[in-house]
């Protein structure tokens, strides 16, 4: 409940990693593991609905708000998983473990854009909350923000499985 004041990880919940509410139904930041994914619980203080698959930012407003405005090396701070929230809202991002993700689109200006390959290279937060894979001798790829790796080859705008880890 809010302002319980729950520190560390929480075990038993009310309510599943996809509820999505106007109103705090826990501690902003309380975090739990279920069927061995971490998640966060955070405040979508943007303009715009996250949805499934895309990644989030700290927004600045509080240390557990987010933002889908990410841009290209943006460190990310969650995956939306169960369900969206929109602008305005209260949900579970996932912050550990295997996820959907949303591959950017092939459109020439995104540092690795175009399709992901499974194992190997690592993926980072791109433009508007999509992912991209850092290529070898790509220029200016050593700065990227390397937040998981991919599972499975993900064409250009597509989703599909990646092991994300936001720590």
């Amino acid at each position: 409940m809010a302002g319980s004041l729950n520190y560390g990880f929480v075990n038993a919940f009310m309510e599943t990693v996809s509820a999505v509410t106007a109103d705090p139904s826990v501690e902003l930041g309380c975090r739990r593991v279920e069927n061995s994914k971490e998640y966060c619980y955070a405040y979508n203080s943007g303009s715009q609905d996250a949805t499934v698959g895309y990644g989030v930012v700290c927004s600045g407003l509080s240390s557990y708000s987010m933002s889908l405005s990410s841009a290209i090396g943006d460190q990310l701070f969650g995956v939306v998983q169960s369900v969206a929230i929109p602008s305005s809202s209260y949900g579970w991002l996932l912050t550990r473990g295997v996820c959907t993700v949303v591959n950017g689109t092939s459109d020439g200006t995104h540092i690795g854009e175009g399709g992901v390959t499974g194992g190997g290279k690592p993926l980072v937060l791109g433009a508007m909350g999509t992912f991209y894979q850092i290529s070898t001798g790509l220029t200016n790829s050593t700065w990227k923000v390397a937040c998981g790796v991919p599972i499975e080859d993900i064409t250009s705008g597509s989703s599909g499985k990646a092991y994300i880890n936001c720590k």
